[in-house]
């Protein structure tokens, strides 16, 4: 039987809930210094996070019902300096063990690509993203189709370094921080609360116990920094405490921001993961991505 791609809405996903689940179960992510790994849990809806974000469509590649990968395709604005633009968020990138080395991903990202194309979707779109936690070898999804067009055609535009720390921890940081910076900043989230709890439609859980672990994110980045990253992140802190005690919180900043990282390790605050933002150019578009600090929420990640 051969290989089928298919494009399916959100209820669409439904009848392949558990072998999503399956599959997110297989694919686990370290945490700092390798203490633990943590596996995705997309809930009932395995769809809803996605479509909370913006527009999108779901790719499924499948041997009759046998389920080999999944990816989904979001519509969304994004802000690059003082200009808006709309944008194609390639996310939840999943590839069985059993179906990888066999063109899956091309097959499923050249569906979703011609998809947008005849909607059409794709000509209003300046810009291709994705985002893709690196594991523990320093790999990221990019290694799944790097021998094809796809993987060939992209690059790593930023990384960012993601932070989860315990609310109480939060609370107590004193505002003595580096002043935000002036230039342009390239925003991949934006319109968000100044905290999410997307935990029913997206959590994380732990491998070595099966626990969810407690975490809520913190989406706004450095212009929304007034008054420093301490001020940002003890008022949120404060209000984790009093909303969702035991909890942590969760938020991404750019590698170049380097002052924000000193600051952070000043209070013995390191990262638990990190996490590479990959671009693609469209060919009848000046590429947009200026070079500046890039910001991506990691609720949306």
């Amino acid at each position: 039987m051969k290989l089928t791609v298919s494009v399916v809405n959100h209820q669409g996903l439904l009848p392949w809930r558990q072998q999503l689940m399956e599959l997110e179960r297989q694919i686990c992510y370290p945490l700092s210094e390798g203490e633990d790994h943590f596996y995705i849990d997309m809930g009932r809806d395995p769809g809803r996070f996605f479509s909370d974000i913006g527009e999108s469509i779901f790719l499924l590649a499948h041997k009759g019902e046998q389920l080999a990968g999944f990816t989904c395709f979001v519509k969304k604005q994004i802000g690059i300096g003082a200009s808006v633009h709309n944008a194609l968020y390639m996310a939840g990138l999943k590839v069985a063990p059993s179906f990888r080395g066999q063109g899956v991903v091309q097959r499923m990202l050249f569906k979703g690509l011609r998809t947008w194309v005849w909607r059409p979707g794709l000509y209003n779109v300046s810009a291709i993203f994705g985002a893709a936690m690196v594991s523990d070898n320093g790999t990221d999804v990019r290694q799944s189709f790097s021998r094809q067009a796809l993987g060939y055609s992209s690059r790593t535009t930023a990384e960012l370094l993601v932070y989860s720390v315990a609310g109480d921890i939060l609370a107590n940081i004193s505002d003595s921080a580096p002043p935000w910076p002036q230039e342009g900043f390239t925003q991949l989230s934006a319109d968000l609360p100044c905290i999410v709890d997307n935990q029913e439609v997206k959590s994380f859980r732990l491998v070595s116990t099966g626990q969810r672990w407690k975490q809520v994110h913190l989406p706004f980045s450095a212009p929304y920094w007034p008054d420093g990253l301490g001020h940002y992140l003890r008022k949120s802190g404060q209000i984790i405490c009093q909303k969702w005690p035991g909890h942590a919180g969760v938020f991404a900043i750019d590698t170049t921001l380097a002052e924000q990282h000193a600051f952070l390790r000043s209070f013995g605050i390191t990262p638990w993961g990190r996490c590479r933002i990959l671009t693609w150019d469209i060919p009848w578009r000046r590429s947009p991505w200026s070079g500046a600090p890039i910001h991506l929420s990691t609720s949306e990640i």
